[in-house]
């Protein structure tokens, strides 16, 4: 526990400040802690002065304090999977962090963060932008598709452009099966896997959607560039069934949604956790957290301790 005993400045008039002579200027005072290194992790440091301060109070002062140091520590971030619609009103997830319990509730589009400490944690939906193609051939048993030559393409992906991918050469009796062979195809691509990208792609009963598994997240419900999907060339013998080209009706659209949670300026590397129970189970899939990414981003840290427990 780190206590702060308050800066003295007698029956000075913490609140008036001049230049002309007339007064003194305001008294400026601070506070520097320094969290040393220990075992062989990194240290931190933060300073609060006085004159930046409401009242120059212990809670002032304790809260700065923790802001400065949070300000320089990573941030702890669980990406889930892309999830095709929204959850349902009210599905809550109940998760801890640093020792306190926070409930997240979905309401539309946007997730209402309840107990803890105040704006420690964020939650929030980013829209998953991917490609919708045309209205493509039905493929079945008796009209299947034979593919042998000409099924070439190449993808786009959050950014990253792919090398050249080949659909493979067989018969194909249904839709669902291309699916599964364009999307076993554009992530065995080894410059988009190099990249760490990867993509979903279904039937939809009318079309081929394309979405990014591995968008980075904003905060902004309204941002869908995070993830992006683009079919950038395609031979015209697969085309001519798969219509997934611009010119044959394909274009950009929001396919889906990841719920981003964010424990900013982690400085002791807690975990955001999810404790085990019925209702956690449930709305951890229909949420998408079932197999989440966890992540440590943002400000670096210089050393970290074998054992991982903190920076």
């Amino acid at each position: 526990m780190l206590t702060f005993e308050n800066i003295n400045f007698g029956s000075a008039d913490q609140g008036i400040a001049s230049n002309d002579g007339t007064y003194a200027s305001r008294p400026i005072g601070s506070y520097n802690v320094i969290l040393p290194a220990v075992d062989n992790s990194s240290s931190f440091s933060s300073t609060v002065y006085t004159d930046n301060l409401d009242t120059n109070s212990p809670y002032e002062v304790h809260k700065a304090m923790i802001d400065g140091f949070r300000s320089e520590s990573p941030d702890v971030r669980i990406v889930g999977d892309v999830i095709n619609t929204l959850p349902s009103d009210d599905t809550t997830l109940t998760l801890e962090f640093e020792e306190n319990t926070y409930k997240l509730k979905t309401l539309g589009k946007d997730v209402i963060v309840e107990g803890g400490e105040k704006d420690r944690i964020k939650a929030f939906f980013t829209p998953v932008s991917g490609w919708s193609g045309g209205a493509a051939t039905e493929v079945t048993s008796e009209n299947s598709l034979v593919v042998s030559s000409g099924n070439t393409f190449t993808i786009s992906v959050d950014g990253t452009d792919s090398g050249t991918i080949t659909l493979p050469a067989t018969t194909y009796s249904s839709n669902t099966a291309i699916a599964s062979a364009l999307q076993t195809a554009i992530n065995a691509d080894s410059t988009l896997s190099a990249a760490s990208k990867s993509v979903s792609v279904k039937w939809t009963g009318q079309n081929y959607e394309l979405v990014s598994n591995t968008g980075r997240q904003t905060y902004d419900i309204n941002d869908t560039t995070v993830a992006s999907v683009k079919i950038t060339a395609i031979d015209t013998t697969i085309e001519d069934n798969l219509k997934l080209s611009q010119s044959n009706g394909a274009i950009t659209s929001i396919n889906g949604y990841q719920l981003g949670i964010v424990g900013e300026g982690s400085i002791s590397a807690s975990q955001i956790t999810f404790p085990v129970n019925t209702e956690n189970t449930v709305s951890k899939t229909s949420l998408g957290l079932n197999t989440a990414t966890k992540n440590i981003e943002g400000k670096a840290v210089t050393n970290n301790p074998t054992n991982g427990d903190y920076f």
